[in-house]
């Protein structure tokens, strides 16, 4: 494994397809991307481009945990099905790894920006949110505790322990990318932000000019923030001006994205280990839609608010779909420390993509809406099971729930008092959690998207969504209780 990991694209490439026939599928999602071999976690450099989606992932093929990361390639024509083509960024230094980016179109090439991640004392050790690997694993990573462990003291990094920097690379097909060239110098940002934590470009071009939106550390607040670089050129780009620091974004911003959305300017960005606040913030990190209005002129961001973005356990580190016409999302539909049933149970693939999400504005707020293209895949269903790939609707009135059940145990979807709540507590997830909405409502109109492993609950036209990750095995047997009006179940059929 040693020799294949700092050898050739080609050589991890051939490592995947002997190991794929190994892997076991029990709980892989259908319409759902997934790796076919090893870990996932980010999306990155997701675009469009001439009729196809390209979307890339943070990767370690060789694992089923974080290691030497990577950049894996999905394809796909409607974001339903798609095709995992393998690994297309792959730095070959000692102790180097490609962090997460974006990706742009620019005179009908794809540009790549990403983190150039190095680890120096310990070149073989992946540090992860100012985290040693080994330490994640000495708490029992569950809610309570891992509410704790986010005020514990912060393991302290210098740069002889490890750098991050921004780097620039041209493909002119999308499938494989050299290491590129660095585009800024960490130098010149502000005194108090941390010059190696600083990662996660996002290019976009507005009005003409390029800009990097990325994810950084207020060394003196310890808080996350956003820092704006501005292109001189394709290659060098200079300090602009930071939107934060904010304390939703825990100690370290990461995965910052931009779009206009309806009236809107919208910012979507994920933080390290941000302070729980009564029924946000439940989960080791957290993505949030931050809302308002920015203003490159002055080189500022008016906030008019700051809104976590899902309310499950398992979604994190959402990015744009670069070169779409409305504003559409993916996130990672998992969560950083927790234990994760397929590497548990030596199945050899552990993460998956969300469903993509398009966002809309109503009256200020942010909705997030199911990808049209999925209900081409829907089909007519009738019988007392229901398919392990299913859409459903439903209206739940106050007291009411649903239960999806297996041989080996249940989830339950319900609506009280308090909200709309998941219940994932007997669905051997191995991290068990209830989750509910902020909001609460007298009756709950729900789109329910089942994939397998993969459950995301979308309440009021996306106005909430509560994601997580459930593992039944069996034929799966839907059961109501109280006053439930309108239950629709429709199979989603994919043939990829």
């Amino acid at each position: 494994m040693d020799k294949i990991m700092y050898n050739s694209i080609d050589e991890i490439n051939k490592y995947i397809e002997d190991t794929e026939p190994t892997i076991v599928q029990t709980y892989r999602p259908k319409y759902h991307m997934s790796p076919r071999v090893g870990w996932m976690n980010d999306p990155n450099g997701l675009i469009y481009k001439d009729g196809t989606y390209h979307l890339y992932y943070q990767a370690n093929p060789l694992g089923v945990e974080p290691g030497k990361m990577l950049w894996s390639h999905f394809i796909s024509k409607d974001l339903i099905e798609f095709k995992d083509l393998g690994v297309a960024l792959c730095p070959t230094g000692k102790g180097e790894n490609a962090f997460s980016g974006g990706a742009i179109e620019i005179n009908n090439e794809f540009h790549i920006y990403y983190t150039l991640h190095v680890n120096k004392k310990n070149p073989d050790v992946v540090r992860i949110d100012g985290k040693d690997k080994n330490l994640m694993i000495k708490h029992s990573l569950n809610e309570v505790d891992n509410e704790a462990h986010k005020h514990e003291p912060r393991i302290i990094e210098d740069e002889s322990d490890k750098s991050e920097e921004i780097y620039h690379s041209i493909s002119l097909d999308g499938m494989m990318y050299e290491t590129g060239k660095k585009v800024f110098d960490n130098a010149s940002l502000p005194e108090n932000y941390s010059r190696i934590d600083f990662r996660d470009p996002s290019p976009i071009m507005i009005d003409g000019d390029y800009y990097l939106f990325l994810g950084g550390r207020d060394m003196k607040l310890d808080q996350g923030l956003i820092v704006v670089l501005k292109a001189k050129d394709l290659d060098h780009y200079e300090y602009d001006f930071t939107i934060g620091p904010f304390k939703e974004l825990g100690f370290m911003g990461e995965c910052p994205c931009f779009r206009r959305v309806g009236n809107k300017d919208v910012l979507i960005a994920s933080g390290c280990s941000p302070y729980r606040d009564g029924n946000n913030f439940k989960n080791m990190n957290a993505s949030v839609f931050i809302v308002g209005k920015l203003d490159l002129k002055n080189k500022k961001m008016d906030v008019d608010y700051i809104k976590e973005i899902d309310k499950g356990d398992s979604f994190y580190a959402p990015q744009f779909i670069s070169g779409t016409e409305e504003p559409t999302m993916i996130g990672w539909l998992e969560m950083w420390e927790k234990h994760y049933p397929t590497k548990r149970l030596g199945h050899g693939w552990v993460g998956a993509f969300s469903i993509p999400r398009v966002l809309k504005e109503k009256d200020g707020q942010i909705y997030q809406t199911v990808i049209p293209s999925l209900y081409d895949h829907l089909k007519d269903y009738k019988g007392d099971k229901i398919p392990k790939c299913s859409r459903i609707t439903v209206i739940l009135e106050e007291n009411a729930k649903l239960v999806i059940a297996g041989d080996n145990g249940e989830v339950v979807i319900g609506n009280n008092e308090e909200g709309v709540y998941v219940d994932n507590t007997l669905s051997n997830s191995l991290y068990k959690c209830i989750r509910r909405t902020n909001e609460s409502y007298k009756e709950a109109h729900l789109e329910i998207l089942l994939d397998v492993s993969g459950l995301e609950v979308f309440v009021e036209n996306g106005l909430e969504v509560i994601s997580t990750r459930i593992y039944l095995d069996g034929e799966l047997k839907i059961t109501t209780q109280e006053n439930i009006k309108d239950l629709n179940i429709k199979e989603v059929v994919t043939t990829l």
